[in-house]
């Protein structure tokens, strides 16, 4: 399995793609500093934010590649092969799944060093919104495989990272009930965290109405 992994990776767009994410990640982090520099569950939200950047990069890296495919001519192929189809598909799958997983991981990491001598607390939570990050980063870029397959055009990757923002910037504003599509956009809710106003949420003292 590792061999065949290998050699998905080297023959897929799947390296050139996470290196795509990890450059654009990193740049807008470092550039919007000032957000995150407060701790790490706000590096951690911020990050989750960007992923209105981030998420239609995977699409499009996803759609890139089955247009890829297309493009060779190796549908019939890999038809004829006496294999069954999950065969076929899942290295795939796997190779695009761990090059966006790498590349939002080494994203976090390139920011790190900048608050690991400031930022002493470090909520379990943190963990929980990473991951959450990195299952919406596979779901984007095995999406964008599934619609590169379904429209194989040469246009599909770029009209897809296109659709993709538009979605999730303007979407949530453009619909009428908040709770619903706030959960759809990570950019949702985000630029207002910080530890130091969670903590003062949950300190804050009860109302007057209720401590009588």
């Amino acid at each position: 399995m590792n061999r065949v992994l290998g050699i998905e990776l080297r023959r897929s767009a799947a390296l050139g793609a996470a290196l795509l994410i990890a450059v654009v990640g990193t740049i807008v982090l470092h550039a919007t500093a000032g957000r995150w520099s407060t701790g790490w569950m706000a590096l951690a939200m911020t990050q989750r934010e960007y992923l209105a950047v981030l998420s239609p990069f995977a699409m499009a890296a996803g759609a890139w590649q089955s247009s890829r495919e297309h493009r060779a001519n190796v549908a019939e192929l890999l038809a004829a092969v006496p294999r069954p189809r999950p065969q076929r598909v899942v290295p795939i799958l796997a190779t695009t799944a761990l090059a966006v997983l790498v590349a939002y991981l080494v994203t976090l990491l390139a920011a790190a060093p900048r608050i690991a001598d400031t930022a002493r607390y470090l909520p379990p939570a943190t963990f929980f919104v990473v991951a959450v990050g990195l299952v919406a980063m596979i779901a984007s870029v095995w999406l964008g495989l599934a619609v590169g397959r379904l429209v194989p055009a040469l246009a599909t990757a770029p009209a897809l990272a296109v659709i993709g923002f538009a979605l999730l910037i303007l979407a949530p504003h453009a619909l009428p009930d908040g709770g619903f599509t706030a959960a759809f956009s990570p950019a949702m809710g985000m630029s207002v965290f910080s530890d130091y106003r969670r903590r003062a949420r949950l300190h804050r003292p009860p109302p007057v109405s209720a401590r009588e």
